[in-house]
């Protein structure tokens, strides 16, 4: 999940910049990766990619800015329900494998302002994933946040309980978290 609001547009194109560095990270560890990217209301995946897509890294680049809506700091709500649609017929089908763990990434500058508690939407993504999960996230440090963010209270809690990490999104470089 990457936060469409203005306030994000700064940090999308970082995203952007290191997107590269991201792929060739994942493709240099020779195993069977997929991404895909959510951005949406309706948790519906922008895009899916497998170690196998052409043009990886810049279908990742345009899917970080791709289509959003009004839920854009409900990151845990959006990966929730990207998860509850993972089943066969629905729109992320075969997102989530049975023989696998998924990470579940979240990046944004505000707190998560999903309406049901973090705790209720790490269960749902967690409870979905084949082999079990774990939430990261790159947002604003607890308790104070950083110059260019407010504290991302619900996803460093999200990411805690389930042993995931978190990265200060006012870091210049992300590359090594991703």
């Amino acid at each position: 999940y990457v936060d469409q609001s203005t306030s994000m547009n700064d940090n999308k194109w970082k995203l952007r910049r290191e997107a590269d560095g991201f792929i060739d990270h994942l493709t240099a560890l020779e195993l069977d990766w997929q991404l895909a990217v959510i951005t949406a209301n309706d948790g519906c995946r922008n895009v899916q990619l497998t170690a196998a897509s052409p043009n990886a890294s810049a279908s990742f680049q345009a899917a970080i800015t791709g289509a959003h809506g009004n839920m854009t700091e409900h990151g845990l709500a959006l990966l929730a329900s990207a998860a509850d649609q993972g089943g066969w017929t629905q729109c992320n089908e075969d997102m989530l494998r049975d023989d696998a763990r998924a990470i579940f990434v979240a990046i944004s500058d505000e707190p998560d302002q999903s309406e049901e508690s973090w705790n209720d939407l790490a269960l749902r993504m967690i409870s979905r994933a084949g082999q079990g999960g774990i939430i990261a996230a790159i947002v604003g440090p607890v308790p104070d946040g950083c110059e260019d963010a407010d504290p991302g209270t619900g996803y460093v809690d999200a990411a805690a309980a389930t042993h995931g990490m978190t990265m200060n999104i006012c870091e210049d470089a992300w590359t090594g978290f991703l």
